[in-house]
């Protein structure tokens, strides 16, 4: 979205500056300063977008952190003794900790309902509610905050 919008910006640049030089082309002979204050803004749109790039958001195109060791931080949540204790923390009911042990072994819904004799509707709500209080958006993402809270198993 924003590529277009900036792409958009230029492109609305362009026409102006085409504009400017068609009227001024026709009516005066000086064209100096509007070519000036035309190459002043490039540049200054430019300079934006380098800025940008080196000192924006690091998740939306901005600065990356090549070659720094990034430390986790521990929570408190993954300081607890056990997997259960660590579950009732984050508010995760016993049947959703079994769907979600069930998912980091790689089965489908359809396997988890079997397994666990429950209708493949219920599994999509356990897996649902999962998914929210892990704060994913997929179930991989959901297993991999799984370990990193210690709900999970390194493997």
């Amino acid at each position: 979205m924003r590529a277009i919008a900036l792409q958009f910006g230029f492109l609305l640049l362009a026409f102006w500056a085409l504009l400017k030089v068609t009227q001024y082309a026709l009516f005066t002979e000086h064209l100096v300063r509007e070519l000036w204050t035309i190459l002043f803004a490039l540049v200054f749109i430019a300079l934006g977008i380098l800025l940008y790039r080196r000192f924006g958001p690091a998740g939306e195109g901005g600065a990356k952190e090549e070659g720094k060791a990034l430390v986790p931080v521990e929570s408190p949540v993954a300081r607890s003794a056990n997997p259960t204790e660590r579950s009732r923390q984050l508010g995760i009911s016993k049947r959703e900790y079994e769907v979600l042990t069930l998912i980091a072994q790689g089965l489908s819904n359809q396997q988890i309902a079997e397994r666990l004799f429950i209708s493949q509707s219920t599994v999509k709500s356990h897996v649902s509610k999962l998914l929210v209080k892990l704060e994913a958006k997929r179930r991989t993402q959901a297993i991999r905050n799984a370990r990193e809270k210690g709900l999970l198993g390194s493997n």
